[in-house]
């Protein structure tokens, strides 16, 4: 279940990062292409195991759903962001971070495959000021060693991820 795999990561996982975890084919670019980074049944196994600590019933409904219903998964999901006091904006960057954490490739990867793995990362991210992405809008990313590619983008995972540990 990825959502366990977010949580040892010491992410806290709302009812916002989940939403935008089940809904990442929209989130990415290209990601129509790819299968949900959270699974409808993690989903429901998520509202599942938080029937004990609560009687929302838009948790109970979450619960219930059917996994093949993804439409009313969505939805549900929807409700509970709307009502908690989540930052989407903060859940955004919680999102690209354990994004590139769980995509980002080894140390193993061959050349040119490892490069073009992490650049695929950074353009379904759209490429965003500030991370490792930049080195593909100024061109200089294809000129640079895959390995210290890898380290640049484990680093700033890292850092990244401290940050929003906290949020």
């Amino acid at each position: 279940m990825r959502v366990t795999e977010i949580e040892a990561l010491g992410v806290e996982v709302t009812w916002g990062l989940l939403l935008i975890c089940f809904d990442s084919p929209r989130v990415l670019r290209g990601g129509e292409y790819q299968p949900r980074f959270v699974s409808a049944s993690d989903v429901v196994d998520f509202a599942t195991d938080r029937l004990f600590n609560t009687d929302d019933p838009k948790v109970v409904a979450l619960a219930m759903c059917q996994v093949t219903d993804e439409p009313a998964i969505y939805e549900a999901l929807e409700h509970l962001r709307s009502a908690e006091a989540s930052d989407q904006t903060v859940e955004l960057r919680k999102f690209r971070a354990i994004y590139v954490w769980f995509m980002l490739p080894g140390p193993q990867a061959q050349l040119p495959a490892g490069m073009e793995q992490i650049a695929d990362i950074w353009v379904r991210l759209g490429t965003p000021r500030g991370t490792p992405g930049d080195a593909l809008l100024s061109g200089e990313f294809w000129h640079r060693d895959y390995r210290e590619v890898l380290v640049e983008n484990q680093r700033w995972v890292a850092g990244e991820l401290e940050t929003v540990r906290g949020c």
